[in-house]
């Protein structure tokens, strides 16, 4: 399951707290941290959750930050929070990845708006992560032979989805090729 908590990365402590107090009030975990070092520190990538990151901060910047994240390969959606917001910088962030773009003074319901819907976009990215590995461990089990059929169907068929992987699909009396029972030597396909 996901995780739920909002990551603040501000330099500023008054900026931390009072984002730590009207998230924890609209009931969300948060976890706030000075720095981007410190957040690359602590950081799990397991969790999920979202990152309200400032852009500008001492030793390294938030987009500095962004891009580290990129390159260790980490999902988790950003949204750049800044009082120096320029349209370039808007730009280069989104460009980079970012989720969302807000300036400060931070309106209270545009941030919880766009909180939810990048944690709700982590939500989505995470169970398509489960589904990926859960279908990559259906294809391992696989014979050759099966396996083959299953990379076959969608160069036969490229208008058509390609058949569900599944425990009975690839049962051993079964055939899975996609032909008509009457055709079916051993008269044990599905329709």
């Amino acid at each position: 399951m996901p995780d739920k908590t909002v990551f603040v990365v501000d330099d500023d402590a008054a900026v931390r707290q009072g984002l730590r107090f009207m998230l924890r009030a609209a009931g969300y975990s948060v976890e706030a941290f000075p720095s981007a070092r410190s957040f690359l520190e602590e950081y799990d990538p397991r969790r999920g959750g979202c990152l309200l990151l400032d852009v500008q901060m001492p030793q390294m910047s938030g987009l500095e930050l962004q891009q580290r994240i990129n390159v260790r390969g980490w999902r988790i959606p950003v949204i750049f929070i800044t009082g120096h917001g320029t349209v370039q910088l808007a730009i280069a962030a989104v460009k980079a990845g970012a989720f969302d773009f807000i300036e400060k003074p931070l309106r209270e319901e545009a941030l919880l708006e766009s909180i939810e819907r990048a944690l709700h976009w982590n939500d989505r990215a995470y169970e398509e992560r489960l589904e990926r590995a859960t279908l990559q461990g259906r294809l391992a089990l696989l014979t050759p032979r099966e396996r083959e059929v299953f990379e076959w169907w969608p160069r036969a068929n490229p208008t058509r989805s390609s058949p569900a992987i599944s425990a009975s699909a690839f049962a051993r009396s079964s055939c899975i090729a996609p032909t008509s029972s009457r055709s079916c030597r051993r008269g044990a396909c599905r329709t």
